[in-house]
């Protein structure tokens, strides 16, 4: 079934002081930067209600934010959210497959009305300070470049997704 999809919002999450946990927050800053996209770009640090509310419901959200699954740093997990194998970091679960995500993004999950995805790039390290790592640095570089295709030209197709963004 086809949809009419009137936003793109890509919303970078984070933490700016430590190491890869900015991995969101700078594929946010770097999109906004780059020019020729459809892309409404926004960045969060923490997740209120207020934000929650804001999305609109004829959306399209793609949250992109670091997480931990045990996985090589820096591969590119693409879901369509919500998915049970999600949970907060630190929860304990079930699953082998599972992927640890901030908490602000275990909460987006229960909003009804957008389409929602999650493209999540693994951390190698959380130390506080400033400055990723090599393998999250090329992540960020590679998810900048794909989303930087949807150019409001023809069908859009979400990097790193089999799915058309239009099929419900």
């Amino acid at each position: 079934m086809d949809h009419t999809w009137s936003r793109i919002l890509v919303v970078g999450c984070g933490e700016r002081f430590a190491s890869d946990e900015v991995a969101g927050l700078e594929v946010a800053a770097q999109l906004g930067r780059t020019p020729g996209h459809i892309c409404e770009v926004r960045d969060i640090e923490h997740c209120s209600p207020s934000f929650l509310e804001q999305l609109p419901a004829d959306s399209i959200v793609i949250l992109v934010d670091a997480v931990k699954s045990g996985a090589r740093p820096g591969t590119i997990h693409a879901i369509r959210l919500p998915a049970d194998r999600v949970h907060p970091y630190g929860q304990p679960t079930g699953s082998s497959d599972s992927l640890g995500v901030h908490r602000e993004i275990d909460m987006l999950q229960r909003v009804k009305g957008p389409k929602l995805y999650l493209l999540g790039i693994e951390i190698e390290k959380w130390d506080p300070g400033i400055g990723v790592t090599t393998s999250v640095h090329a992540a960020v570089l590679e998810l900048v470049r794909e989303l930087a295709k949807l150019n409001g030209k023809g069908q859009p197709k979400l990097p790193f997704f089999t799915e058309d963004l239009r099929s419900d």
